[in-house]
């Protein structure tokens, strides 16, 4: 059997400690294997409170577009401090782990590296973490980094 190769490796970020842990092992991964990184932020689609009135939904998608500008900005900024290394960064909405999937389809990476979080047990049982559900649902390799970096 060959060893895979990956060409295109989509990380996950959320701007936390461990997004920056995992930014950075997959930042190493492609520079020694010469491949893409593909540096993701999802920021969750908001919904007005109050649907129907106008004023609210004008409001919210305010929100939202201020939201993705800022998110978009400090990207950028994570991603300009990457160093020999091809990377491009992306802001996408919707659910983190629903659009992170949909995201390494569209850009057709070879695996996927996403932080854990490090929730407290009832947190994991009864909702699970983004990383949990990338890991579940994937249909290619996935990465999981722990919030320290070192097991």
């Amino acid at each position: 059997m060959a060893a895979p190769s990956y060409e295109t490796i989509l990380v996950g970020v959320d701007f936390s400690r461990s997004s920056r842990t995992a930014l950075d092992h997959a930042a190493a991964l492609a520079r020694g294997l010469g491949a893409t990184l593909e540096v993701v932020h999802v920021v969750p689609r908001m919904r007005p409170s109050v649907p129907f009135s106008q004023a609210n939904r004008r409001r919210v998608a305010e929100l939202q577009r201020a939201t993705v500008a800022d998110a978009r900005k400090e990207l950028d900024t994570w991603v300009s401090r990457l160093r020999n290394v091809k990377a491009r960064g992306r802001v996408v909405r919707g659910l983190p782990h629903e659009a992170l999937l949909a995201q390494a389809k569209r850009a057709k990476a070879d695996l996927i590296v996403v932080g854990e979080r490090g929730h407290n047990l009832a947190e994991s049982l009864l909702i699970g973490s983004t990383a949990e559900r990338v890991a579940r649902k994937a249909r290619r390799p996935v990465l999981l980094i722990p919030v320290d970096g070192t097991r």
